[in-house]
């Protein structure tokens, strides 16, 4: 089972088409979590009215920000695996399936974020690293992101909380963090996200 966060913030134009997206993965065993983080454009009426499907739970929270909200969906969050999705984002509808085929033993795995709904690179290759490989090859390498997008993650190493504080590249900061108590980490050749 693996859940998808959504923190969401004024983001009722675009709620329906990221969670279509999420109903539309092949592999269904999903929870999400839906973090309105103090909209006030009808987004939170919106997230009450989605909390009556099964598979879907609500938090309210004041208004703190993205890294406040994905911490409260992480302190909620009880699943094996678990992946993020920003609310005016989409998942492609293989993502899920593909990455959770070819994480093996790694404690993450992240695909290819594109910025379209592009189709998948016709031959998939997977490149295994230790985490520190991992954390090297990010900071050499501009087309390797340490963002929360594309990521699925173990739940058992995502144990840090976001840093509140930071306004610009929280999620990066982040990400150093959790993947730096990785084993292994995988990068999948395949596109999942669409940013």
């Amino acid at each position: 089972m693996y859940y998808v966060l959504i923190p969401v913030y004024q983001a009722k134009a675009w709620l329906d088409a990221c969670l279509a997206s999420v109903f539309a993965q092949t592999e269904q065993n999903f929870h999400i979590i839906l973090v309105d983080d103090g909209s006030t454009d009808g987004t939170a009426r919106l997230c009450d009215e989605l909390a009556h499907h099964p598979r879907i739970a609500v938090i309210h929270q004041k208004n703190r920000g993205v890294s406040a909200a994905r911490n409260a969906g992480l302190q909620a969050a009880a699943s094996e695996w678990l992946t993020f999705l920003d609310a005016d984002d989409v998942l492609l509808p293989d993502a899920i399936g593909h990455l959770l085929a070819l994480a093996g033993d790694s404690q993450a795995i992240q695909g290819l974020v594109t910025r379209s709904e592009a189709s998948n690179v016709p031959e998939c290759t997977v490149q295994t690293l230790s985490s520190r490989d991992m954390l090297d090859l990010a900071l050499r390498n501009p087309t390797v992101h340490l963002h929360t997008h594309g990521w699925l993650l173990r739940r058992e190493i995502c144990n840090e909380r976001f840093n509140e504080s930071l306004r610009l590249g929280e999620d990066g900061e982040w990400m150093m963090r959790v993947l730096r108590g990785a084993k292994t980490v995988s990068l999948a050749q395949v596109n999942t996200y669409c940013y």
